[in-house]
């Protein structure tokens, strides 16, 4: 079996999982959408629901990348390094915009997310609110205030936004062509 047939079967495994995942996950987030309301459960659940969604494909961009890099040795910087070898303790956010950054450059794309605007500021908002509502130390920390919730929506949105604009961004590029 060559490099290349390697290379390939480690990433049939890697996007096989994903649309396993993506399939799981959406199902969740369908259900949710399809009841949306404005009350304060609606809220937390899908702030619950998305998040293992955006970690899930955080996690599939580590993953392609590094099966690239050990049949391909693209050039990283040590913190990138750090994350494919799991060395670096990294937020949760911090592995998300790191694993972003590093899988769209080894795919050599130009549509890439900005990090440092607003849409980022409201997810490291949603960041905040995910961890309050998932490890409450008050009966507060349960509330998403209307301010808040534009901000947390807005965020996760965006961000779901980008992610798939990865993948189709990668198909496009690199899938069947007619």
């Amino acid at each position: 079996m060559t490099e290349l047939d390697l290379a390939a079967n480690e990433l049939s495994l890697v996007y096989e999982d994903y649309f396993v995942l993506s399939e799981t996950l959406k199902l969740d987030l369908d259900k949710l959408l399809d009841e949306e309301s404005d009350s304060q459960t609606w809220r937390r659940n899908f702030v619950r629901t998305s998040w293992p969604m955006i970690e899930a494909y955080s996690s599939t961009l580590r993953n392609l990348c590094s099966v690239l890099d050990k049949h391909s040795k693209f050039d990283k910087s040590k913190r990138q390094k750090h994350l494919l070898a799991n060395k670096a303790t990294f937020s949760s956010v911090q592995r998300i915009k790191e694993s972003m950054k590093l899988a769209f450059k080894i795919h050599e794309l130009d549509e890439k997310p900005v990090f440092g605007d607003q849409n980022w500021q409201k997810l490291q908002k949603a960041v905040k609110v995910r961890n309050r509502i998932t490890h409450p130390n008050s009966s507060r920390d349960l509330q998403i205030s209307d301010k808040d919730w534009q901000q947390v929506y807005e965020g996760i949105v965006w961000l779901m936004h980008e992610l798939f604009s990865f993948f189709n961004q990668v198909h496009s590029k690199y899938g069947p062509r007619a």
